[in-house]
């Protein structure tokens, strides 16, 4: 499946997308950074073949934000078009209206088989102007106080049947710009807990995770330095519940251009071990990739201003379900895991953050 979106809401203008793509021939050495471990039988079994990741949101300079989905050779012939004939520069000059035609001529042009949907956003100081094709528009079914909300992608059936009705509340207290932020990542984490929810095979689920384009000031930027942690809770005793570590956290920030997965398993035998600690980089659909590219990256501490959590709980009856929700610190990163980068390979998490989650976890499970 693949999944690209984008909204209007508050005057603020947001894209997400996910990062996997599949061809007639998977990769069966294609590592995911994804919720649950994908295997090779899992792979030559399903419709659906991973065969790379994939940047599907490209951000142009500051002004102009494109999504795809679809075929990504048709979109690395769009992108590099743009590039090539300046449109990108040329939104300070010309009115974002001329710009967008521009764009969708090229579209037209190179989209012959008709298997290349895009949503995009162009911005000119307050002016922001949305164009796409082959998109469906949900605002009025989903919530009529959106300006604008499409999406593309053989995903829009998972995204509106569960997504939609499980989005997590956004923290109170955000300005517009920080609002739309956190509902996107209440998006994102929401398509997440849904492949730990159901456990199912990538031929339903998306993989790999996500990016966000953001407001910010005049233009737009990727969100950087984002942490999704999964956990598992279980209640023992009745009010008794056991949180262990969680089993996967995933950092996604970005070095240049590059955006830069980091994938840490906990192993469930030794509690507070890291079983393995990898980085996935995708490079842009529209540049080729050098060996030098990554030659001084230091690896994201997992601790950030924004943490996405989602929990799988079991109450005593053996009522199960998931619990997620969305974290922001503004002035620094909280210390959720103390010790990070010990050499023994072995971490704490701090214990304020766990009664905190013990809390909401209760809550959930007596009115799930």
């Amino acid at each position: 499946m693949t999944l690209i979106a984008g909204f209007k809401k508050e005057k603020c203008t947001v894209l997400f997308g996910d990062i996997l793509l599949s061809s007639p021939s998977p990769n069966p050495e294609l590592i995911l950074p994804t919720v649950g471990k994908i295997s090779k039988k899992d792979i030559s079994s399903v419709k659906y073949k991973p065969s790379s990741l994939c940047q599907k949101i490209n951000l142009l300079g500051h002004q102009l934000a494109i999504a795809f989905s679809g075929d990504a050779f048709d979109a690395h012939f769009l992108l590099n078009a743009i590039i090539k004939d300046k449109l990108h520069e040329k939104i300070s000059r010309y009115p974002t209206r001329d710009v967008c035609n521009a764009i969708m001529e090229l579209y037209e042009a190179i989209n012959n088989h008709k298997k290349l949907s895009i949503i995009g956003m162009c911005k000119d100081g307050k002016q922001t102007a949305i164009f796409g094709r082959q998109f469906r528009s949900i605002e009025k079914k989903f919530d009529p106080s959106f300006d604008f909300f499409a999406v593309a992608g053989s995903g829009f059936d998972k995204f509106s049947e569960f997504v939609l009705p499980n989005l997590p509340s956004v923290p109170p207290g955000a300005n517009d710009d920080m609002y739309v932020i956190l509902l996107a990542l209440g998006f994102t984490t929401t398509l997440l807990a849904e492949e730990l929810h159901t456990r199912d095979t990538l031929q339903n689920l998306f993989g790999a995770g996500y990016e966000i384009i953001h407001p910010l000031g005049r233009g737009f930027a990727k969100l950087d330095t984002v942490t999704y942690l999964f956990w598992r809770a279980v209640e023992t005793k009745k009010n008794r519940w056991i949180l262990r570590f969680p089993f996967l956290a995933c950092n996604y920030s970005y070095y240049n251009d590059i955006l830069i997965i980091r994938s840490v398993r906990m192993s469930s035998a030794k509690l507070g071990r890291i079983e393995s600690d990898e980085l996935h980089d995708v490079h842009p659909l529209y540049k080729t990739s050098k060996p030098e590219d990554l030659l001084d990256y230091t690896p994201k501490s997992l601790n950030t201003n924004y943490m996405c959590n989602t929990f799988a709980w079991q109450n005593y009856f053996g009522r199960a379900g998931y619990l997620s929700f969305v974290t922001h610190s503004k002035k620094k990163s909280p210390v959720v895991w103390k010790n990070e980068f010990r050499k023994d390979g072995s971490v704490e998490i701090e214990d304020e953050f766990l009664k905190d989650c013990i809390v909401k976890i209760k809550a959930k499970s007596k009115i799930s």
